[in-house]
């Protein structure tokens, strides 16, 4: 399943838990979208990534598509490193930190869509992400990486994953019935 749409599902599933539900900060409409938008933006940040490098590509005539074959272009290699400080920033803990003090700023309180949203993805890369999509959730301030458990993208994950999911989705159940 694609990261974004996982990333979408999970938040769904967090927004059901009862004390998430029931908390004035996701009443609104408004805020569950919200929610839902903060969930996927980190990854809003490869799309600006591939828009660029593409757009790099074309305007310097490189006939590759995107993908392992364009990699082999040192051209393309080099502009890839370039634009990857995006995914790097998009993915950071300290650019979740300077839109929540931004967001206070604005609302006078703690912006909660903000943080489950955004916390919630940038917290399940940490542990999904490996190799060449490892992340540095604390860049910029610091170049550390942080090498996932297992990759999002392998089967076990998805497995894994939607057993995960079967499991909070059947507690949620019970959890509320109860009620």
């Amino acid at each position: 399943m694609p990261d974004e749409i996982s990333h979408l599902i999970w938040a769904y599933l967090m927004l059901k838990h009862p004390k998430i539900s029931s908390h004035p900060s996701f009443q609104k409409k408004r805020d569950i979208l919200a929610t839902y938008f903060f969930a996927i933006l980190p990854d809003l940040g490869n799309l600006l990534m591939l828009i660029l490098l593409l757009g790099f590509m074309r305007y310097n005539n490189i006939q590759s598509s995107i993908g392992p074959g364009a990699m082999e272009n040192p051209t393309v290699q080099d502009a890839f490193t370039s634009v990857r400080v995006i995914y790097y920033i998009f993915h950071s803990y300290v650019t979740m930190a300077v839109l929540l003090l931004i967001a206070y700023v604005l609302l006078r309180r703690l912006y909660l869509p903000l943080l489950l949203g955004m916390g919630l993805h940038l917290t399940l890369d940490v542990f999904t992400h490996r190799d060449a999509t490892a992340l540095k959730p604390l860049y910029p301030l610091s170049d550390a990486t942080i090498n996932g458990i297992v990759h999002w993208g392998s089967w076990t994950f998805y497995i894994a994953e939607i057993a995960l999911m079967l499991v909070y989705t059947l507690w949620l159940y019970r959890a509320t019935r109860k009620r």
